[in-house]
């Protein structure tokens, strides 16, 4: 069954939605139901790398991002500063901050730079499981 390009919006407005109201599990549940319909996409991987970050899943995010996310799609920068992100929020600055220099200094997308920069500004963005899953 083919699912339309419509339907995909809808489905990644929801697991967005469900994320930003705390529904983490069916998040999760929505982006992997986008991944399996569109398998050679990095955006429902970026949706499900969100929610496994806010909810302290570092470790599992950067293993999305990193053997999923970039094999698809290696020189989206959206996708290395939120490989960056994760990196940070599991205490490795050091390689957080040389993927957040990368991104900023090709200059390709705006957005991501914006993103790398303020983050790498910030510093330590680490959050107690606490913070994480409230």
């Amino acid at each position: 069954m083919e699912i339309s390009t419509s339907m995909v919006r809808s489905l990644m407005r929801s697991g967005n939605l469900a994320a930003e109201h705390n529904f983490h599990p069916e998040a999760i549940d929505i982006f992997n139901g986008v991944c399996a319909a569109r398998p050679n996409s990095e955006i429902p991987l970026l949706g499900l790398a969100m929610v496994l970050m806010n909810t302290g899943k570092a470790d599992e995010a950067i293993e999305v991002l990193q053997n999923k996310a970039l094999k698809i799609s290696p020189d989206n920068q959206i996708c290395k500063t939120f490989l960056g992100i994760a990196m940070n929020l599991k205490g490795q600055k050091q390689e957080s901050d040389v993927l957040f220099d990368e991104v900023i200094e090709q200059n390709s997308d705006p957005h991501a730079v914006k993103l790398a920069t303020a983050t790498k500004e910030q510093g330590d963005v680490r959050r107690s499981p606490e913070e994480a899953n409230a």
